[in-house]
């Protein structure tokens, strides 16, 4: 996956996350979460990008196992600041329901599903550039 197609894809799911999270910020129960709907989505672009730089750099590694590694740590990572971000708001907001945990999975799921495609078609550049598995 080459650059351009990258970020028109990440702009296309982006957009379209936007607009999800407009239309949940206009019901009543998520107006006071709007902050941090947005705060996930930005989150989320940032990460993805880190994901993509990081993948194709190694993608292209003659050691195979060192993209396999990458796709672990990056999804320990993931996890981490997934629970810390959750979690310093809760702390510091202290919403009163679980409604604030709607945009977040929401987000969460979509972005992962992009990041499976993503690491999917960049770990076929590994395998088309001819590496030899071990």
């Amino acid at each position: 996956m080459n650059s351009k197609t990258f970020f028109k894809s990440l702009f296309l799911l982006s957009s379209a996350m936007a607009i999800f999270l407009l239309g949940l910020n206009s019901l009543s129960a998520m107006q006071a979460y709007a902050g941090f709907g947005w705060l996930v989505l930005l989150f989320f672009i940032l990460l993805t990008m880190g994901l993509f730089f990081a993948g194709r750099k190694l993608s292209m590694s003659r050691d195979i196992n060192a993209y396999t590694r990458m796709i672990l740590l990056f999804l320990g990572l993931k996890m981490f600041l997934c629970i810390m971000l959750v979690l310093t708001y809760y702390n510091l907001a202290k919403p009163e329901g679980k409604t604030f945990l709607l945009p977040f999975f929401l987000i969460y799921l979509t972005f992962t599903i992009f990041e499976v495609i993503i690491t999917s078609r960049l770990g076929r550049n590994n395998a088309n550039n001819g590496i030899k598995q071990i």
